[in-house]
């Protein structure tokens, strides 16, 4: 198993893995919003929209970690999350931008979370 960068906060987590920036945080919105929850989102991991959004994801980062190239255990990270205020809810997760998705195996998809908040971005 390769285990490049894992003692240190590696450059895939310093340049954007975990917070990617974009215009929503010009907004004035707050960055990250505790108050609210994701609800039943392992539920929405089932859908067939996620299924073929996952993939999508896995074979453009040709399936491997984008952190340490291990191609096993793979998941497909979100750099951000977007609540809809008029909707009261969080975007469905097949309902980003593909770059602000990520494939990480699960140990660094875990130390990421571990080190870092997401941020969530405040949508009208």
């Amino acid at each position: 198993m390769n285990t490049k960068n894992m003692n240190n906060t590696s450059e895939t987590f310093k340049n954007g893995a975990y917070g990617a920036n974009n215009a929503f945080a010009e907004q004035g919105r707050p960055m990250y919003a505790e108050e609210a929850t994701h609800g039943s989102y392992g539920a929405l991991l089932l859908h067939p929209e996620w299924k073929k959004c996952r993939e999508r994801i896995l074979a453009r980062d040709f399936r491997k970690c984008r952190n340490c190239g291990s191609p096993d255990e793979l998941e497909v990270h979100h750099r951000q999350y977007h609540f809809y205020l008029s909707q009261n809810k969080y975007a469905e997760p097949w309902n980003y931008p593909d770059h602000l998705m990520i494939t990480l195996c699960k140990r660094c998809h875990a130390r990421g979370h571990q080190l870092f908040q997401v941020p969530t971005f405040y949508v009208e």
